[in-house]
């Protein structure tokens, strides 16, 4: 995995690695995925975090995907190569929260799934009505 400028949400750089230019932060998110010690890392990058801690310093992952509700793009968090939360990670939108799953609780799903639930309550109560009169 290769990744460049272009890939990176710049617009939130964490302060641990805000002493670093951008092509340092791609660098270095290069040479950890290449599979660099961590400690050598942080050590050349002058990084005051503990190992575990490293990848959350990174700037998202922009996708090639938009947000349904506000056409944002959507970014992703890394993954670590050896700690808990190894895999893919899921999608979602930095401006209003919508995630790219099946269970997002953003304000706009939790209001679609409000209002079918209304609905589907409405619906069952005219059928019930309806055979109650014959």
């Amino acid at each position: 995995m290769k990744i460049t400028e272009n890939e990176l949400d710049f617009s939130h750089v964490n302060d641990k690695i805000s002493h670093l230019t951008k092509a340092e932060i791609v660098e270095l998110i290069n040479k950890y995925y290449a599979g660099e010690k961590v400690t050598r890392l942080i050590k050349d990058y002058k990084v005051k975090v503990p190992t575990s801690r490293l990848i959350f310093t990174f700037p998202k992952k922009l996708t090639d995907t938009h947000c349904f509700y506000c056409r944002t793009k959507m970014v992703q968090d890394w993954t670590s190569l050896h700690g808990y939360n190894q895999g893919e990670s899921i999608s979602y939108c930095p401006k209003c929260g919508h995630q790219d799953a099946p269970n997002c609780q953003c304000e706009n799903c939790k209001r679609i799934k409000e209002e079918s639930l209304k609905q589907e309550l409405q619906r069952r109560k005219e059928l019930i009505f309806k055979q109650v009169e014959y």
